[in-house]
């Protein structure tokens, strides 16, 4: 088994476009336009996970530890809710970005070029961020391992990522990077995606309970990402460390989860019929919008010339 959860060629094809992380045009626009709902969802999440009443820097006092953290997209509103951040990335190009960017925000965050396994630090965290990592490193299991021993008891990791479903692949690669060109072609491998089911797996494996699970889908007429209960393509997963006793427990009690017999059975494998139809129905909305944007473009053009 791999003891090493680094993956070199994904380090280098981030690398190459470090210093386009904090531009809202560049190659990073999508997760700009996706940070919004991720950091209300995390937001909620602890604020209800926590009891916390406070309205100015709710995450004050709270040690949150970002995996993956890039250009610190995710790292800086932490900070500024008033959390103590630490960002890890193995990117040292990606470092030196986030660190000048929080230094010209004035912004305390302490950032290492490291990843959950290799880190060396004493300490563990209240909320540990795994947020459009998992299908970017080597033995997911074994990084799941290494970000849950950083985690404090009653802690909290988030895990975003995206179902290895048809659905997923023709909207994530053949739709955002080729047709639409959102993404730099080669961004994803669609074999590196991660079913929930086998998420929630692997969380088991390492004494994750699985708090809450929901969908992440983008609205392309009106550019916005929502919450909802579609997790075929993107989708966030909410853990608590819990005991091995109770880990048993609750997964054989909860009737929402599968044995692993059902999970061996069913393989996780996608509903093509109907990732299809979604795809189709998904697919139109993102043509109608663009031939709209195009038409209006030519008419507000055709009106300047007048």
């Amino acid at each position: 088994m791999k003891s090493n959860t680094i993956n070199q060629k994904e380090i280098n094809k981030f690398s190459k476009i470090a210093k386009e992380w904090w531009d809202p045009e560049g190659k990073f626009a999508p997760l700009h336009r996706f940070n919004p709902i991720r950091i209300k969802y995390i937001k909620d999440s602890v604020i209800n996970h926590y009891n916390i009443s406070a309205k100015h820097k709710p995450f004050k006092n709270l040690d949150i530890l970002d995996i993956g953290c890039g250009g610190g997209l995710l790292s800086e509103p932490m900070s500024i809710l008033g959390a103590n951040v630490t960002g890890i990335d193995p990117s040292e190009k990606n470092i030196k970005i986030a660190k000048l960017h929080s230094i010209k925000n004035k912004l305390k965050i302490n950032y290492i070029c490291s990843s959950p396994e290799k880190i060396n630090i004493n300490k563990k965290y209240d909320i540990i961020l795994n947020m459009e990592v998992v299908e970017h490193v080597e033995n997911i299991n074994f990084f799941i391992k290494s970000s849950s021993k950083l985690l404090k008891k009653n802690g909290l990791m988030f895990v975003a990522t995206l179902n290895k479903t048809l659905k997923s692949y023709f909207f994530a690669i053949i739709g955002a990077e080729y047709i639409l060109r959102w993404l730099p072609i080669g961004t994803h491998d669609w074999q590196n995606f991660v079913e929930p089911e086998k998420l929630i797996e692997y969380g088991k494996n390492n004494s994750l309970e699985l708090v809450k699970i929901d969908g992440v889908n983008f609205n392309p007429i009106f550019q916005h990402w929502k919450i909802s209960d579609d997790k075929s393509v993107n989708y966030i997963a909410n853990f608590k460390i819990v005991n091995q006793e109770d880990n048993t427990s609750f997964y054989v009690q909860n009737s929402n989860f599968l044995t692993p017999y059902q999970e061996k059975q069913m393989s996780f494998q996608p509903d093509l019929i109907l990732d299809f139809a979604h795809f189709l129905g998904h697919f139109s909305l993102i043509i109608c919008s663009l031939f709209v944007s195009v038409k209006f473009s030519s008419l507000f053009a055709h009106l300047n010339s007048l």
